[in-house]
């Protein structure tokens, strides 16, 4: 078996777990909603009619936990794709705290910029805003959508998909290719154009260090700011009521700026604070 063959084989088995991964979760938490320990309000189902299946909130909650960090651990333990946080390829200034700030922070506003701007289209979510607005009433619903379940994603798109596909496609196709699969799993316009943008940015991310430090603290950073803006409605509906034209070109700068900080050599904080060079 050549190289390549063998893999493009193992980023499709990769990618078709993270597949067999959401199929397994409800049933996960089926199997737990009958013990007292998960005794809860029920979990309701979008599109199904207001079935619920009797699934509740913890045993949806505690079963996305461990699902997927038993996905991490298969994938780390097996040596498919291995937990990596300090290649020793610097951010340009060195491991410190400040590239990493620097980069996370240009991140959220890229996120936030993209979504202003999709705002005047009114696109469907799919209902995954109500699915994702319950799970994060609990606790382990938050430790999910922020923590593990950013890791899964960076470890099957960033870590798996793109590194595996880099020295065949080359950086841009990977990163195509890892983005456009990010997105496409998301299975609604609402989340899937902004997610494959944002994979660009994230497999970027992965590229300046190769690990995980910055894609991944980007991505936690995200996800805990739109679990923020579930229960802080002026977030939540930030730019909502702005003009179109506002929505837009307020957007586009955050874009701008976004994209501008991630393509920086070095983090501007730095820069700013460090001491000037004699």
């Amino acid at each position: 078996m050549t190289l390549i063959t063998k893999d493009f084989l193992k980023t499709a088995g990769i990618f078709c777990l993270f597949l067999l991964l959401q199929l397994l979760i409800p049933l996960v938490a089926w199997g737990l909603s009958s013990l007292p320990t998960f005794a809860g309000t029920v979990y309701n189902i979008p599109g199904g009619e207001n079935a619920t299946f009797g699934i509740t909130i913890p045993a949806m909650a505690f079963s996305f936990f461990v699902v997927q960090l038993a996905f991490v651990l298969l994938l780390h333990f097996t040596g498919w794709v291995r937990i990596k946080l300090f290649s020793g390829k610097s951010a340009n200034f060195g491991f410190s705290g400040m590239p990493i700030f620097h980069f996370v922070g240009v991140f959220v506003v890229l996120s936030m910029g993209l979504q202003l701007m999709l705002l005047p289209l009114h696109l469907d979510d799919g209902n995954t805003n109500t699915l994702f607005k319950q799970l994060s009433s609990n606790i382990w619903g938050v430790l999910s959508l922020v923590v593990v379940g950013t890791l899964v994603e960076e470890l099957t798109y960033r870590a798996g998909v793109f590194q595996l596909t880099r020295k065949h496609l080359g950086n841009i196709g990977a990163i195509l290719l890892s983005s456009l699969l990010f997105a496409l799993v998301h299975g609604n316009l609402y989340q899937a154009i902004p997610a494959f943008f944002l994979g660009l940015a994230l497999a970027y991310l992965y590229l300046r260090t190769e690990d995980l430090r910055l894609c991944w603290s980007a991505h936690i950073a995200n996800n805990a700011l739109a679990v923020l803006a579930f229960h802080y409605a002026p977030l939540a509906h930030l730019g909502e009521q702005w003009p179109v034209w506002q929505q837009v070109g307020v957007g586009a700068l955050m874009v701008a700026m976004g994209g501008f900080g991630l393509l920086m050599k070095g983090s501007l904080l730095k820069r700013l604070f460090g001491r000037a060079k004699r």
